[in-house]
């Protein structure tokens, strides 16, 4: 398998590829899941379907589509897996694939030792909660291994955990440097072009940190006053201008000497943690001084 050069033009379907245009298109809505309901899965299957035919070219008999409406195909495990399976078995030399996954995304311990972080990362289908998960390795397996020569594939999964969750051996981190890293090696010998749209839930454990950071006797009076100050100093205290201006270089040698340091290797979960508890730290001491005031 070859990296892909980032500085080259990308189209869902190159000009290369004359073949058939095949599509599976998967959204789940988890309806009636509490807690884990979706509510724009469906919308965003459908609303790819129309790009798909109207820009690209895709017709409506090549194209499958698995959603928990009552209508389509039920995206349970089984239905995902041979929708997948059929696809690569169809597909031949000057084909393009297109796959879209819009659900949620889980990432489970690593069972077989190929994770450096020691963990899968995995689809949800509807019926996880009887028939498990479908795990970057079985897709590997079922979309990568037995791709044909000449194949375009694109894979478009709209989930958490899915930056890897096709288990490529190489991955392009969008960080400015423009390279592509080597992530691990599989006997393959395709070219596939991996379009993923990792989600995260990065807010709603920030606003979670913020919320546990506050006492609650404490909270409206603390956003009360720390609304007034113009800065996260000691400096607006009620001291002498020589003390403030002490208090104040002294802050900022503490700023510098904890400002948190990330490792370019850092999977999420762990620049989450990080960031968190510096949140947490900077939001005591920033109570601590209006409280004092």
């Amino acid at each position: 398998m070859n990296p892909i050069d980032v500085n080259t033009k990308f189209d869902l379907v190159p000009d290369t590829a004359t073949g058939t245009k095949r599509a599976v298109m998967i959204g789940i809505n988890y309806v009636g899941d509490d807690p884990g309901e979706l509510s724009g899965c469906w919308n965003d299957v459908l609303n790819m379907k129309k790009y798909i035919q109207d820009v690209h070219g895709f017709e409506e008999e090549n194209i499958v589509i698995l959603m928990d409406d009552g209508i389509h195909t039920e995206p349970t495990k089984a239905n995902i897996i041979d929708a997948y399976k059929t696809i690569i078995a169809q597909a031949e030399e000057n084909d393009a694939i297109f796959l879209h996954y819009s659900g949620h995304g889980t990432k489970l311990r690593d069972d077989d030792g190929d994770e450096s972080d020691g963990y899968d990362e995995a689809l949800v289908p509807r019926d996880f909660q009887t028939n498990g998960m479908i795990r970057d390795d079985d897709l590997y397996e079922l979309l990568l291994k037995n791709l044909p020569d000449g194949v375009h594939m694109t894979s478009l999964m709209d989930c958490c955990h899915s930056g890897t969750i096709l288990d490529l051996p190489y991955l392009f981190k969008g960080d400015g440097s423009q390279t592509d890293k080597k992530r691990k090696a599989k006997d393959i010998k395709h070219v596939a072009t991996p379009t993923t749209a990792p989600a995260n839930n990065t807010r709603a454990k920030v606003q979670a940190a913020i919320k546990a950071a506050e006492p609650p006797a404490a909270r409206t009076r603390a956003r009360t006053r720390i609304s007034k100050l113009k800065q996260p100093t000691a400096a607006y205290t009620r001291r002498s201008r020589g003390d403030a201006a002490a208090v104040v270089d002294a802050d900022k040698r503490k700023r510098r000497n904890n400002q948190m340091t990330l490792d370019p290797n850092m999977n999420l979960d762990a620049f989450i943690e990080k960031l968190t508890g510096k949140l947490m730290e900077f939001l005591q001491a920033k109570m601590a001084a209006s409280l004092s005031l």
